[in-house]
């Protein structure tokens, strides 16, 4: 019955739609089935059989799908159960229930719903069943949708959670498989033009566009491009206004067969569903404002997330569950940048694959065709390995130019030396600027934006040099003190343009240390470079906002420029690139691990206050600190102490973290029945408890452990191993607000710390006995 009724499809009569108002092929619709006497009385049949299993003879529902259900349990289950019925929020008036029925919390109550997917649900109704005081023990569903989340969550908080059927073994739903790859469109192709060869991919989708809107068919694609290119991995066409680099549509498709691939073909297909995509026509839209690029991916590499590099590879991911689900992430994008930010993109957000649900990942690297005398944003293409710009003569030439500049400068001479090349750097260059520092202190800084590399560089060098706004820092300062200035250059190498968005709305886009924010409102404008965000430890926002207030602009002001900047700072005769804002280090050397771990540990202990703690947390910016904060954090950094010293043999060390650690036990105290721990002041909880006591193992304070509250404490964190498997320190069918994330695993090593303690000591007693 619920194969034939259960599985509403989308049509005309009945359109669905998600929580996004996207259309839904199908949905699972048990209202067709339980308010029905045949589907009720069978529902009923197999929901009392499944309850056998179950302590719990209360059962309850949360929504109104639940309630049919509940409804035809009660009536044929001969009296054994009774029902309650949850709101989302108490009802405002009459009795102002959240709970309706005559309840019993001295029983356990199970939940009985339609179906269960990612659980949202089933974490309300658990919340306001154990808010109110009862122990829940389960949840029981005509049907679930496995891989969603939601069995998997409540089964590892210790709850019994069932289902009757599967929904795709048992239930034959059917799969949201649409066609794979190129097979997405199927268009009238006509079979009497053909795009000439000898194109680049852009320009080829140009032409397909063009007579696309002219005739309503498909071109025949080229038999060759102006050069060989690898597109075994898969096309994507994106469309852009030219004047303001507003995305208007970006659509294709990946090959994970490369046999799938032909390229021709590829480009036609993927500019169509582009323009399908944007909706464009002829009549709505001058294509001679829309810009082209041509997004290519070469074969697809299967790898482990060790292996990914969110600056050289974009990536792909696909269900191992339902293969249809598949989208993957570009490299070097706006938004994020870093390796688990990409991963997350592509498999949360594009893909929609739930948290537990397994799937392939795959790598592959990106190049761009873009249309000729048309600039593109720098983001979505690989990095090169060894691009110019990272090799470090190119900033050693820039900064000899700023000096040679600025010594000309000084001494009313003509500039020595030859000017750099115009194809210096193999990207178009669209500024530079020059800031100059004087024994850490800003003494000038300009931004240029006309003529070439080398114009733009000497201008920013005079007036950076002529700065007045540092007119008082810099007027100790003569032709001698050039040798002692650091010089940091910034090149701008990519550009975006965005019209009038908010400030919050451009703070998400910004990439900290690699983009450099422009503002502009009629003739004012305001500029902060990437590297300065860094130096005040702002945030996206706070750099945002800085660049508004630095012109008084209104929010929001009429346009925003993003531009792509490269930097290198000469320091102590030195010349590296910034990254991030912070210098480059060279990866050629071994670091050496024992020094940078007596750095750190003697950070710490120099951060130790008189009550034996390190601070919770220092600006090394400001040069401010706070002393509280979580107890946990502190402990993590008492025992990072003691382990460093005994690697370096550093006894302080040593003394300085046992001495945090005897502080903490000293206020191990009944906070409200069970011992815990309890510093004034400080945040404290059981992660702390099973922190601090791992913290004693670890470092064989045998003299603490024998304390008795210490010993007490350590008893009581026993009582958070249960039977059943879970690890927490609330009781069975309350543990709606468990953390199963972190504390899980600190309280298993927690464990470990134990045994390898215990047999320290059986070792130690057996050598003292045969002595």
């Amino acid at each position: 019955m619920l194969r034939s009724q259960a599985i509403l499809r989308n049509s005309a009569e009945t359109p669905l739609v998600d929580f996004h108002g996207r259309p839904m092929p199908w949905i699972y619709y048990q209202w067709a089935t339980s308010l029905t006497h045949e589907g009720a009385t069978l529902a009923a049949d197999c929901l009392l059989h499944r309850l056998q299993q179950f302590e719990s003879t209360q059962i309850a529902s949360y929504g109104m799908t639940g309630i049919p259900l509940v409804t035809s349990v009660l009536v044929q289950g001969e009296g054994r159960y009774s029902g309650l019925c949850l709101r989302p929020k108490p009802e405002p008036h009459g009795t102002r229930r959240q709970i309706e029925g005559t309840g019993d919390k001295t029983k356990p109550v199970v939940l009985i719903d339609d179906c269960i997917c990612s659980g949202a649900s089933l974490h309300k109704a658990f919340t306001i069943l154990e808010t109110e005081g009862y122990r829940v023990e389960g949840a029981l569903c005509v049907a679930e949708f496995p891989w969603q989340g939601g069995m998997d969550w409540a089964r590892a908080l210790g709850y019994r959670v069932e289902a009757l059927f599967n929904v795709w073994t048992d239930l034959e739903a059917p799969e949201s498989n649409p066609p794979a790859g190129h097979r997405r469109i199927s268009p009238e192709w006509d079979t009497s033009y053909r795009i000439a060869d000898g194109l680049p991919p852009a320009a080829v989708a140009r032409h397909v566009i063009q007579h696309f809107f002219a005739t309503g068919a498909a071109p025949l694609p080229p038999f060759r491009f102006d050069r060989e290119y690898n597109a075994s991995g898969g096309v994507i066409v994106s469309l852009r206004n030219c004047s303001t680099d507003r995305r208007l549509a970006r659509d294709g498709f990946y090959h994970l067969v490369p046999g799938d691939a032909d390229m021709g073909r590829d480009v036609v297909l993927a500019t169509l569903l582009a323009v399908r995509s944007a909706k464009l026509d002829a009549s709505s839209y001058d294509m001679d404002h829309v810009k082209i690029g041509v997004t290519l991916f070469e074969d697809h590499e299967e790898i482990t997330p060790t292996k990914l590099d969110y600056a050289r590879y974009g990536i792909l991911v696909r269900s191992k569950v339902h293969p249809w689900k598949s989208s993957g992430a570009l490299p070097n994008t706006q938004f994020f940048n870093s390796e688990i930010e990409q991963l997350h993109h592509a498999c949360r957000t594009n893909a929609r694959i739930s948290s537990t649900e397994p799937y392939s990942l795959y790598r592959h690297t990106v190049t761009k065709s873009v249309e000729n005398g048309q600039d593109w944003p720098p983001y979505g293409v690989s990095q090169q390995e060894n691009s110019l710009a990272d090799i470090p003569p190119f900033g050693d030439a820039l900064v000899q130019r700023v000096r040679e500049a600025i010594s000309a400068f000084c001494a009313c001479e003509p500039i020595s030396g030859a000017p750099l090349p115009e194809n210096l750097l193999q990207q178009t260059i669209y500024g530079a600027a020059v800031s100059l520092y004087h024994h850490g202190k800003l003494v000038g800084c300009w931004t240029s934006a006309q003529g070439t590399l080398d114009t733009m560089l000497i201008d920013a060098a005079e007036k950076a040099w002529k700065d007045e706004r540092y007119a008082e820092s810099k007027s100790a300062l003569s032709l001698s003190s050039l040798e002692e200035m650091a010089v940091l250059v910034s090149v701008f190498v990519g550009r975006e343009r965005l019209g009038p968005i908010t400030q919050e709305q451009a703070s998400q886009r910004l990439r900290l240390g690699r983009d450099t924010l422009l503002a502009y409102q009629g003739k004012q404008s305001a500029i902060m470079l990437s590297f300065i965000p860094c130096q005040y430890d702002w945030s996206k926002q706070k750099m945002a906002q800085s660049v508004l207030a630095k012109s008084s602009l209104s929010d929001p002001p009429d346009g925003w420029i993003f531009y792509n900047t490269r930097c290198w700072l000469a320091h102590a005769g030195q010349v590296g690139p910034l990254d991030f804002g912070y210098l480059v280090r060279n990866s050629g050397a071994m670091p050496n691990i024992e020094s940078d771990i007596r750095l750190l540990s003697d950070y710490l202990r120099d951060k130790i206050g008189d009550d034996g703690l390190p601070a919770y947390v220092y600006y090394p910016v400001f040069n401010t600190e706070t002393a509280k904060g979580t107890a946990a954090r502190i402990i993590l950094a008492l025992d990072a102490m003691i382990s460093a010293g005994r690697l370096l043999n550093a006894p302080e060390l040593c003394e300085a973290g046992i001495n945090g650690l005897a502080f903490c036990c000293d206020h191990i105290s009944e906070r409200s029945s069970p011992l815990t721990l309890n510093i004034p002041e400080m945040e404290c909880g059981i992660a702390a408890d099973v922190m601090l006591v791992s913290a004693l193992y670890r470092a064989q304070a045998e003299d603490i452990l024998h304390r008795p509250q210490v010993k007490g404490l350590v008893a009581r964190l026993g009582t958070i191993f249960h039977a059943d498997g879970a690890i927490t320190w609330q009781k069975p069918g309350q543990r709606i607000g468990a953390d199963h994330d972190l504390f899980p695993g600190a309280a298993l090593y927690m464990a470990v710390q134990n045994r390898v303690q215990n047999e320290r000591r059986f070792r130690f007693k057996m050598n003292t006995d045969s002595v």
